[in-house]
């Protein structure tokens, strides 16, 4: 039964990887070819489409964090990981560890990924504060609100720069400033370049003075970055606090384990404990995933 198993998921990877590889070479040559223009084209076919919004969500987390990694090929790791661990704990007789290990691999996966998404969209917060205090200082010397613009993008660095060269490139290229700014504040996904890009788009449809209005909402956008910053560091010594219970619970259990022999006996070798112990470690990060994700939400607001 189990090389049954193991064999079909060895068929299935290979296939997954042969059709990853041959639609990765296409992307390859699209992405060249994109890299001309100003609006880059989504992707029009996937091998894991019919996942539909789970996939949307992998494709847009991994493009984000991940810029040079195909989504496809994350996927096809992620999967060739799981099955590798599925076949070593067949391999030793307990199925039902490997499917727990699995699950407990993949809830870690989503806490890593949600945790360095919310530290990359508050780097952008920080960068994109010092963005607007500095293009409100130039628009001082030169009143010109893409000049400011394509000043101050010569001294940011990643993540934002990348953000920032494609508004000025579309601009450069013909595209109105007023469309490239909501461009920008679609792409960027930041509440406090939505808000900054919004008050310069009515104080240039009311004719107002830019100078000022830039100012008034680069000292806006700071002082709410401040107070973020301070919620942040709050919530970081909550988040440690759970890592650190799910640490010790988890060393409880494997202190339990290994210096007990009837508890091994019942939790390794018996159908029922075997399920138990799954279940326990299942829902203990389960748990820890979703107090975390919660804790990430309340950051963002």
């Amino acid at each position: 039964m189990i090389p049954a198993i193991l064999a079909g998921a060895t068929t299935l990877i290979l296939v997954l990887i042969y059709f990853s590889l041959r639609e990765y070479k296409e992307y390859e040559l699209r992405r060249r070819i994109n890299r001309m223009l100003i609006r880059q084209r989504s992707r029009q076919y996937s091998v894991f489409s019919f996942m539909g919004t789970l996939k949307k969500r992998i494709d847009e987390v991994v493009s984000e964090l991940f810029p040079g990694l195909d989504p496809d090929m994350f996927i096809i790791y992620t999967l060739y990981g799981l099955c590798a661990i599925l076949a070593i704990s067949g391999i030793m007789g307990n199925i039902g560890l490997g499917i727990a290990i699995d699950i407990v691999a993949v809830v870690c996966v989503f806490i890593y990924l949600d945790t360095r998404r919310s530290n990359l969209y508050f780097k952008l917060e920080q960068q994109f504060g010092t963005f607007t205090r500095d293009v409100a200082t130039y628009l001082r010397a030169n009143p010109n609100l893409i000049n400011a613009i394509e000043a101050v993008t010569g001294h940011t660095a990643p993540p934002l720069r990348p953000y920032l060269e494609t508004l000025v490139m579309k601009v450069e290229a013909g595209e109105s400033i007023d469309k490239a700014l909501r461009g920008f504040a679609d792409e960027i996904k930041v509440e406090s370049a939505v808000s900054w890009v919004t008050s310069i788009i009515f104080a240039r449809m009311a004719k107002s003075n830019l100078t000022d209005v830039c100012e008034h909402t680069a000292e806006r956008i700071n002082r709410k970055l401040i107070r973020s910053m301070n919620i942040r560091a709050t919530l970081a010594k909550t988040k440690g606090m759970i890592m650190a219970i799910l640490g010790i619970v988890v060393l409880m259990i494997i202190n339990s384990i290994a210096g007990m022999p009837d508890t091994r006996e019942l939790f390794l070798n018996t159908g029922s404990g075997q399920f138990v112990l799954m279940y326990v470690i299942v829902s203990l990060f389960a748990t820890t995933y979703m107090l975390l994700r919660k804790i990430n939400g309340i950051a963002k607001k």
